[in-house]
Order: C-alpha cells, then sequence, then structure tokens
C-alpha cells in the first residue's frame, strides 16, 4: 500500500465546489415539497392578455427592479405555493411582455430541487426570482436584486440566508434557500460542475450506515468535506448532471444499493462486479471512474466505501 495520501476529486456538473450538507427547514414553514402541495383543484388559468396589459400600464414609471418584484409577488399570490410550473411559465409570459429577457432555471439543493426565474440584464447581470415560494434575491446593503451566482457567492462566504433571500408577502417561504451555498444549478441546455477534493485514508472511508436510507451518505460525505451528492445513481436530478470520480492511486468503490443494480439506470467506464444490491468498482490511477446515467430513473445509495486498491 501506498504511504502517501490518495486524492478524490469528484466531477458532478455546476460551476462551484459543494462540501458540508445541511438542510433544514424553519419550523413554522412547509418544505418545499410539502409548500408544492398536491391540491385537488385545477390550476389557475394563465395570464389574459388583458391582465398582462394591466400590469404593463401600472409599471410605467417603475424600475426594472420594482417590475421584477412587483410581478414575482403577482404570480405568488396567484398560485399560493402551488403549481411551481405554472408559476413559473407565468412569470415568464408576464415578464416577455415587458420586453425582459428571462429563462427557467433548475436549482438543485442536498435535499430537494426546484425551479426558479433569471431575468437577463444587459451586461450579463442575471437577476434571481421566485414566483412559487415568493422569494426575490437582494444585495444586503443596495437591495438591488441580484442573480443565483452571487447569491451563492456571498452564502459560501457565511452569509445569512435571510438577509439576501426575501419573503415577498406572508406565506411566502425562504427555508429551501438556507444552504443555497452548496447548490447546483446551471442555464438550460449547459451541465453544471461541482468540483471536489477530499482525501483517501489508510483505512476505508465508509459513508452510510446499512439501513434502507441514503439520507446518512450524504450527511457522513459531508462531515468528510466530500459532495452530499453520493447517495445516488440515475437521473434523481435530471439528465444534466454528469459524474466523474478521479483518483491518485488505484481504489476500490462499493457502492451497496436500497434495491439490486439495474444495467439500464447506468452504466459505467470500468465494468462493475455486481452482486445483488452490491456494485464494486476497481478504479486505476491514471482513469477516472465516470458514472453515465441512461434512464429518467434513479437507485439510493444505502452505503458507499472507498478505499486503496
Amino acid at each position: 500500500m501506498k504511504n502517501k495520501t490518495p486524492i478524490i476529486v469528484l466531477v458532478l456538473v455546476a460551476a462551484a465546489a459543494a462540501g458540508a450538507y445541511y438542510y433544514s427547514k424553519k419550523a413554522d414553514k412547509p418544505s418545499v415539497k410539502s409548500s408544492a402541495m398536491i391540491v385537488s383543484e385545477a390550476a389557475p388559468e394563465p395570464f389574459t392578455d388583458e391582465e398582462i396589459s394591466a400590469f404593463t400600464e401600472s409599471q410605467k414609471e417603475a424600475s426594472i427592479d420594482e417590475t421584477l418584484k412587483a410581478a414575482t409577488l403577482q404570480v405568488f399570490e396567484k398560485y399560493k405555493g402551488s403549481y411551481e410550473d405554472e408559476a413559473i411559465d407565468d412569470l415568464i409570459k408576464l415578464l416577455t411582455a415587458q420586453s425582459i429577457d428571462t429563462e427557467a432555471w433548475t436549482v438543485i439543493a442536498p435535499k430537494g430541487e426546484k425551479k426558479i426565474v433569471v431575468a437577463k440584464m444587459e451586461n450579463s447581470i442575471f437577476k434571481h426570482l421566485d414566483p412559487h415560494l415568493g422569494v426575490i434575491v437582494v444585495h444586503k446593503q443596495s437591495q438591488a436584486i441580484i442573480g443565483p451566482y452571487a447569491a451563492r457567492f456571498v452564502m459560501s462566504g457565511g452569509g445569512n440566508y435571510e438577509d439576501y433571500f426575501v419573503e415577498l408577502a406572508e406565506g411566502a417561504d425562504n427555508s429551501f434557500y438556507k444552504d443555497f451555498a452548496h447548490v447546483m444549478m446551471a442555464p438550460p441546455g449547459h451541465p453544471v460542475y461541482v468540483h471536489i477534493a477530499a482525501p483517501v485514508f489508510q483505512e476505508p472511508i465508509v459513508l452510510g450506515e446499512l439501513d434502507g436510507s441514503a439520507e446518512d451518505v450524504a450527511e457522513s460525505a459531508s462531515a468528510l468535506q466530500l459532495t452530499p451528492y453520493l447517495n445516488y445513481i440515475g437521473q434523481k436530478h435530471g439528465d444534466q448532471v454528469e459524474r466523474q470520480i478521479y483518483f491518485t492511486d488505484p481504489a476500490v468503490v462499493t457502492l451497496t444499493l436500497t434495491k439490486p443494480y439495474d444495467e439500464s439506470i447506468m452504466t459505467a467506464n470500468i465494468d462493475p462486479v455486481v452482486d445483488g444490491n452490491s456494485v464494486t468498482f476497481e478504479v486505476p490511477s491514471d482513469e477516472p471512474l465516470i458514472l453515465e446515467d441512461l434512464s429518467a430513473d434513479f437507485i439510493d445509495v444505502d452505503q458507499l466505501v472507498i478505499k486503496p486498491l
């Protein structure tokens, strides 16, 4: 066995490193999943031309930020935390009528994902709007609306999410953004890369217990400054997430899944040894382990073990 400590680098798809893992919702507020409640009523109808014209008329003297805030609030009050896709589409429709360029982005956090609207200004300035949860992101001092990358930067520096993610009305919920320092995100059609490095010790690294849950895998990984996104295989977060694992020394990676491995979900550049729920890869030092997701399904990882080969 070599004496030097090998290094693992995980490349997952987004622009910044994700290290520590934590996620807790506010005690008095629902989580993102529960706020996007399944309701029996049909979704409200999209904005009519008359409603859009009325909004446009009301914003004649408004600044860009005032218009973005007013539009986000109007959509939130219409959908009240339900029908995320419809809320996103309606805000884009409303802002497009104001000649404001917009995109729908997916934001992936350790324990959930959601969509936001990004308004694109001149000079590559982005502004983050969430009509589903009734939240905008502002600069702490100037109160100008800022974009998702700027928000992640200030949160990575230890910022308090409640200083930046502003709830626009009663019933709005910014608790999803508590862990925004560690999200993955990208514009539509672009992969997101997260680069993570951590030592592989002489003793095996064991992430999670054999308890049928992927939760402790994410928690254990984060405690060791690894990414929490090691707790599944397949397209849990869509087809834009690519994963490559690099080692400086040969290593053995064993994934114990919560159910038997299905080769239709994932393929790899290294042939695995499969034994029921266990999938083992022997990775040489000069080649990464590349996990390619094949279908929209996924399987949770019950335990992950990394050890020198």
